[in-house]
Order: C-alpha cells, then structure tokens, then sequence
C-alpha cells in the first residue's frame, strides 16, 4: 500500500468538504482506513514535485491519479487505488 498525498488549495471548495468525504468514505468502507494519507497546502510543496493544474489534487509516489474533485466518488477511487497498490 502506498501513502496517498492530497494537495489543496485555500479557498477551493472542493478541498473544503475533502476532509469530511473522506472521514464519510472509511465509515462506509473500514478496511480503506489502513491508507496512509497525508493532506498538504499546494504553496508548501515544491510545484515539480507534484505536477498539477487543480485542487485538490491526487497523488501516490507522486503520480497523479486524480485532480479537481474532492467528491465522495473521487475520494473512494484515490483510497481504494492506493490500498490495492501494494497489494
């Protein structure tokens, strides 16, 4: 399993309700609660690290899987992708 970073952006309405969907996604489906995931500003990493154009913005071993939706659906595919990962 892979540690999933999720970059936001202050002021981004998705990246707002992003905390919550996924607090919503791992009641629903335990076993995801086993995903390391680490939530950083945008602004407080270095931008060719983790190449990307919106908030929030999806990333393992800093490959992005997923930006501009921090959905409940977005937020379940970002946790299953890195559960399944390493497994």
């Amino acid at each position: 399993m892979k540690k999933l970073v999720i970059l936001t952006r202050k002021g981004c309405p998705y990246c707002e309700e992003l905390e919550e969907n996924i607090i919503s996604v791992i009641c629903g489906e335990p076993r995801l609660a086993a995903v390391e995931i680490e939530i950083k500003d945008e602004n407080e990493v270095k931008g060719s690290d983790y190449d990307h154009y919106y908030a929030p913005a999806f990333f393992l071993d800093k490959c992005r899987i997923s930006e501009g939706d921090g959905g409940i659906e977005a937020v379940k595919n970002a946790l299953f992708a890195a559960l399944e990962d390493g497994q």
